[in-house]
């Protein structure tokens, strides 16, 4: 038996609650990465749309 009000103090980051998945309240997921699709963007940049190297941007 404990005298009422119980009073705790906890650090901050280590207090763990486990609470389910699918409850209401929370967003969607986000999809997840189409790492293929990123790697064709990131060769596609500095290029037009027609494969051709772009103008140079003033300095």
């Amino acid at each position: 038996m404990l005298p009422s009000p119980v009073r705790c103090r906890t650090a901050p980051g280590v207090l763990r609650v486990r609470v389910p998945r699918h409850r209401p309240g929370v967003p969607e997921a986000q999809p997840p990465l189409d790492w293929r699709r990123l790697r064709k963007l990131a060769a596609a940049v500095g290029r037009t749309a027609a494969g051709r190297p772009g103008p140079v941007p003033p300095r």
